[in-house]
């Protein structure tokens, strides 16, 4: 969940936006649905954005699996909009609504004999309990780019300020990742590290191979590969020994209008090797079977720096099944940059994750994005929430790539224990959640001062004042008849099948 503006899960593959779903006064809509996508066993994910129109019900909006494209939700991780707080009351279906109640004195002066006092009386005072410590632990492995995967940061686009962390997870699933006192945000599965493609030189590859095409799906940056396959039937190739799998539909016709040859660079800046001229005049994406995007560099004369690619379907190997001839009698790789690819073809922003042991407290985890902006990551208590979220600051740095990496194990059995990097010093560190970010600053609990006259009082009048202390302002559900059409992008991650 994310709070005010806090966790939000996102990432794209298509646009689709589902029609109003009406309950009691309140409508909601699912837009830029992305998924669901298997993640293992029975489950599956999805993710995209809510709109809300009308007014608020008591006790929260009924939300319906199917309008997420499942048959059952198991949870649904929401971001905060406008000022709410939003939570997924999982047994009731409903989707809440929390806001900051006010503070407000409440008293009188009292006047004996008639007499007017002159002078003024004092503003009441709020004064809090601080938040209890939180710390997020970074474990010292050197092995950590073995043992876990590389950190990000996924940013939405249109939300520069705050992310949610994401990684290539082993176990190819959304995993929790707490502080060292059990406040809990998740690392969301995105197949994010670089994939290593695999062209074989041969110099009958026109004979052996049929011409590999890129076919634009109309909309975006991305499509598809075909071939007029020699055995007529859909086939695929890895991108290397034990890599990504891509299709390969047999088109008879796949060199009609629309697709375009490709060619391979093999003297080209490694990962801009494959090119074509791509009909969006942008560089284009494939997608593999796992969800990783490959680059296709959009050249105006491929064939003047590239060779043509072939693709032989009855190659007994299949990350052999790419085929060019090379004027150097090799072997071509290509390595694709899996997180900027995503970046590109997502309404999303990937950016690294490093750390600095030696770096001011509340600022050693770093990054690089573009926005020259700090990042907060929330983390939250899962036990109550109704809490205010806890932030990570994860602050810009346009060196941070100098520091050191950091990797995520999700199969550690202890879940503050996720975070890794390879510590200078051989030593595990640790940075406070909280930095200087203002918009989670108010505090959950206090009391407000009495306030106190000041004036000039005749001697024979007193004057006194009788208020009554207001507690701390907690979060309260949002009141019925609440206008929410202002609550117009709830970004979310739903688990289910």
């Amino acid at each position: 969940m994310n709070f005010k503006r806090g966790l939000a899960m996102l990432a794209a593959v298509a646009l689709l936006a589902l029609p109003f779903r009406t309950m009691a006064a309140v409508t909601y809509s699912v837009n830029d649905l992305k998924g669901p996508y298997a993640t293992g066993g029975n489950t599956a994910e999805a993710h995209g954005y809510l709109n809300l129109a009308g007014t608020y019900a008591t006790g929260g909006v009924t939300i319906t699996a199917r309008d997420f494209g499942m048959s059952y939700i198991q949870s649904l991780i929401v971001e905060g909009e406008d000022g709410y707080m939003l939570y997924y009351d999982g047994a009731n279906k409903k989707l809440m609504m929390f806001q900051t109640g006010t503070l407000t004195p409440d008293g009188t002066i009292g006047d004996a004999g008639g007499f007017t006092p002159s002078g003024t009386v004092s503003q009441p005072t709020f004064t809090g309990t601080a938040f209890a410590a939180a710390t997020a632990l970074v474990m010292d492995d050197d092995s950590a780019g073995t043992t876990g995967t590389a950190v990000w940061l996924m940013l939405d686009d249109g939300k520069m300020e705050e992310a949610i962390l994401a990684s290539e997870n082993a176990s190819a699933a959304t995993a929790q990742l707490d502080t060292d006192e059990g406040l809990s945000t998740f690392v969301v599965y995105k197949p994010l590290d670089d994939e290593i493609v695999n062209v074989t030189d041969d110099d009958s590859a026109s004979s052996n191979g049929t011409a590999l095409y890129f076919r634009w799906n109309g909309q975006g940056v991305d499509g598809i590969l075909t071939s007029a396959n020699a055995n007529n039937a859909n086939v695929t190739f890895t991108c290397n020994d034990g890599g990504d799998t891509v299709p390969v539909p047999d088109d008879d016709n796949a060199a009609l209008a629309g697709s375009v040859a490709i060619y391979f660079d093999e003297d080209a800046t490694d990962g801009n090797r494959f090119l074509a001229i791509t009909p969006t005049g942008l560089d284009s994406y494939v997608q593999t079977t796992v969800g990783r995007w490959l680059k296709i560099t959009y050249a105006a004369n491929p064939s003047g720096s590239g060779v043509q690619v072939y693709f032989n379907d009855d190659a007994a190997n299949s990350y052999e099944r790419l085929l060019f001839v090379s004027p150097t009698d090799t072997d071509g790789t290509n390595t694709n940059d899996s997180a900027t690819a995503f970046s590109a073809v997502e309404d999303v922003t990937m950016v690294a994750v490093y750390f600095d042991e030696d770096g001011t407290a509340q600022q050693r985890f770093m990054q690089t994005t573009s926005s020259a902006v700090d990042i907060a990551v929330p983390f939250v208590d899962l036990t109550d929430p109704t809490l205010s979220p806890r932030l990570l600051n994860v602050v810009y740095d346009g060196s941070a790539s100098s520091n050191v990496a950091v990797y995520f194990d999700d199969d550690a059995v202890a879940v503050d224990e996720r975070l890794l990097f390879v510590s200078p010093t051989d030593t595990d560190g640790t940075d406070a959640l909280n930095a200087a970010v203002s918009y989670y600053a108010a505090v959950d609990v206090g009391a407000v001062s009495q306030p106190t006259f000041a004036g000039a009082i005749e001697a024979d009048h007193t004057h006194s004042w009788a208020g009554t202390p207001v507690s701390g302002a907690a979060l309260t559900e949002v009141g019925a008849a609440t206008s929410v059409a202002d609550v117009d992008r709830i970004n979310f991650v739903v688990k289910g099948f």
